[in-house]
């Protein structure tokens, strides 16, 4: 499946609201980059939702065969001329959207996404892999907040402010060039249970910080593992670390192996020092 994202100038807000409620996505006629990349939907692609000074806020699923086109029987609810509609079902609208800056130091590219502002003028462009596990992610750290926040209001407690895109930042490596680099190295291998998980559009992995940007550690690649999604939680969370030679330590089992690790990958020992001392 492919993944797209749906962009909502912040002049013009009012449009999402009418797609939410019609169910469906508009394509308008002027923009060659987004009918090019509309006639490539199929029935369930991803499409991520951003409104212009709000950010992220929901993510779709597409519910039709291929794009249809407009014609004088169409229902088409906002002004000016559109090419194509794409019928959609929401699955899931975000209490607190997620904002991501395009930092001019990056070249205007979107932090954690990667994704360059450019393309965002188009109104609906298609991402690659790497964009679309970076916003999977993203939306799925969200999900989980916003379920436990139900669960304290459910209890009475006192909820904590929503993760700031700072907060989700730390928890992915937002350099893309970094991401690439890992990514490529072990080609979607997990340096720790050698899982590879094959998708339709290819392997999949996610890049892992040693040392937490909370604890300014950086996206260096000295700072970084290629892991499965398994293995990244588990050691960020602390169930799982490594010695300074590279063995993989399980919090309850012990010794579970050795990282595998490519003679082109030069880890920082300290990083590994430090995220071991602060969890065994």
């Amino acid at each position: 499946m492919s993944s797209f994202v749906c962009w909502v100038s912040s002049s013009a807000t009012q449009n999402y609201d009418l797609c939410v409620k019609t169910q469906q996505w508009g394509i308008g006629k002027s923009s060659g980059v987004a009918n090019s990349h509309a006639r490539k939907i199929q029935r369930g692609d991803k499409l991520y939702i951003w409104v212009g000074g709000k950010g992220y806020v929901a993510v779709a699923e597409v519910d039709c065969d291929g794009p249809i086109e407009v014609n004088e029987e169409t229902n088409v609810p906002w002004e000016g001329d559109y090419s194509y509609v794409i019928p959609w079902n929401i699955l899931r609208e975000l209490d607190n959207p997620i904002y991501l800056e395009f930092p001019r130091e990056s070249g205007q590219v979107q932090i954690i996404t990667g994704i360059p502002q450019g393309v965002t003028i188009s109104g609906f462009f298609e991402i690659n892999n790497s964009q679309a596990s970076a916003l999977e992610k993203l939306f799925e750290i969200r999900n989980e907040e916003e379920v436990r926040n139900e669960k304290i209001l459910g209890s009475g407690r006192e909820v904590s402010p929503a993760k700031s895109s700072l907060t989700l930042t730390e928890t992915l490596v937002s350099d893309p060039r970094v991401v690439k680099w890992i990514k490529d190295l072990y080609k979607g291998t997990c340096q720790f249970c050698s899982n590879l998980i094959t998708t339709p559009k290819g392997n999949y992995s996610e890049a892992a910080h040693i040392k937490a940007k909370r604890d300014k550690g950086d996206d260096h690649e000295e700072n970084v593992l290629s892991l499965c999604p398994n293995c990244h939680k588990q050691f960020d969370k602390g169930a799982l670390w490594l010695t300074d030679k590279l063995e993989i330590i399980h919090f309850e089992k012990g010794n579970i192996g050795n990282l595998f690790i490519d003679p082109n990958h030069i880890l920082n020992i300290e990083n590994i020092r430090f995220h071991r001392e602060k969890y065994s």
